[in-house]
């Protein structure tokens, strides 16, 4: 029998995020059955006593005939016991990768992550770059899966008119970003910032914050440019973050496509050269690039553009990313 992992734990302790919540509905489509862990008690000491429970369990819940999805990383505090019980127990295992943990966390456990890794029978990575990655580890190319873009299910549709002038839309952890706070010095665009409020958010003439808004409706997100960017400087994507970019695909680049946006990645971005290639957007060097690299568009490349964002977000918007890789496996 196919199954998924759904966790499920009680208020604030666990946010698994759109792209998991999206995932999980993608895989009961293609059949596969929720096999639930987790503690729904008010009491914090007894919710982890049945979490522990529940993953314990896992031992007579899956038999050996059976296939077992698993997202990762799982955000729990007892992942090493849930790990290393799959790791033991003779299913089938397939994995979709959200976060590396190892690459953007330095004190993350990468052999933690490889016991998983080398486990499993298919592994879906984001991009070209995370399946090297992996292959550098020693994993089978031919167990690894690439996804691109993350699917993003939604019935909403953007009600705001996409053009290719220079509002850009930036959606997505404004604490994390830091570079917002040198928007001001990229006066030749306009930036509408969605999320929770942040000290990053200056008073620049420039630089608008739109509040925040469900991710379920993506109706009201106004700009034309959707950017994809992270780290502390407006001139390149630096750091950690930055070279996590260099291997991963971000989901909010799912959102601004669902919605019909045009979308600006970093040049050096693992998915430059498939944003480029499908003609979903531009790519810049530095940020202070944007309104030359819009202007130098010509009417062709724009109707390419909005051509292929009609195709991408009706597939993103139904599943078909993920459901594409299900079927082939």
């Amino acid at each position: 029998m196919k199954k998924y992992l759904n966790i499920r734990l009680k208020g604030k302790s666990y946010n698994a995020g759109k792209a998991r919540y999206d995932a999980n509905s993608i895989l009961e489509k293609h059949g596969y059955m929720p096999l639930y862990i987790g503690g729904l008690s008010d009491n914090y000491v007894i919710r982890q006593l049945e979490l522990l429970l529940s993953v314990i369990s896992l031992l007579w819940k899956l038999s050996s005939n059976d296939t077992l999805f698993i997202q990762i990383p799982v955000v729990l505090n007892i992942k090493t016991i849930l790990y290393r019980l799959l790791a033991w127990k003779k299913v089938k295992i397939e994995i979709l990768i959200h976060d590396l943990d190892s690459l953007r966390i330095p004190s993350a456990s990468k052999n933690l992550e490889d016991l998983m890794l080398n486990r499993a029978s298919t592994i879906i990575v984001h991009t070209k770059a995370m399946e090297e990655e992996l292959i550098r580890r020693g994993i089978n190319k031919n167990r690894i899966k690439i996804l691109y873009l993350f699917d993003y299910l939604t019935e909403s549709t953007n009600k705001n008119k996409t053009s290719f002038d220079n509002k850009i839309i930036f959606a997505g952890n404004l604490n994390k970003s830091i570079f917002i706070k040198d928007l001001a010095l990229c006066n030749s665009c306009q930036f509408l910032l969605y999320g929770l409020p942040s000290d990053n958010i200056t008073g620049a003439t420039n630089v608008t914050y739109k509040g925040k808004f469900s991710p379920e409706d993506i109706s009201i997100i106004e700009g034309s440019w959707g950017l994809v960017w992270d780290g502390e400087s407006i001139e390149t994507c630096s750091g950690l973050l930055g070279e996590y970019l260099k291997i991963n695909s971000s989901h909010k680049l799912s959102l601004y496509i669902a919605a019909g946006k045009p979308v600006i990645v970093w040049s050096k971005s693992s998915l430059a050269g498939y944003i480029k290639e499908h003609n979903l957007g531009i790519t810049v060097d530095s940020l202070f690039d944007i309104d030359k690299q819009i202007k130098l568009l010509t009417k062709e490349q724009q109707e390419k553009i909005i051509d292929s964002l009609t195709i991408y977000s009706k597939n993103l918007k139904s599943g078909m990313m993920l459901g594409s890789i299900l079927k082939a496996i």
